[in-house]
């Protein structure tokens, strides 16, 4: 299972394939970026806690969209590919 990720521009759009930007995070990344990385995402980033049940909904628009993806720039380079469990 993965956790899904869709950019759209209206919900019900949600999971048409080929239109919008998709991307997935396995279980053990999310797991490893929200509870093993040893960063405290959920204090430091606001709008990635949104994320950080695997199996619940979060969805952004306008400039909560802007700032998840500030937060998601700033959070990647502090994470290592090589302590992601496969």
């Amino acid at each position: 299972m993965a956790l899904d990720v869709h950019v759209v521009d209206d919900p019900s759009r949600r999971g048409l394939t080929g239109e919008w930007p998709v991307c997935q995070f396995e279980e053990a990344v999310h797991s490893y970026i929200f509870h093993g990385a040893g960063i405290e995402v959920y204090s430091r980033y606001a709008y990635l806690r949104r994320m950080i049940d695997f199996y619940a909904d979060a969805s952004y628009a306008g400039d909560a969209l802007d700032a998840v993806v500030g937060e998601s720039d700033d959070l990647l380079p502090q994470l290592s590919a090589n302590q992601v469990v496969r």
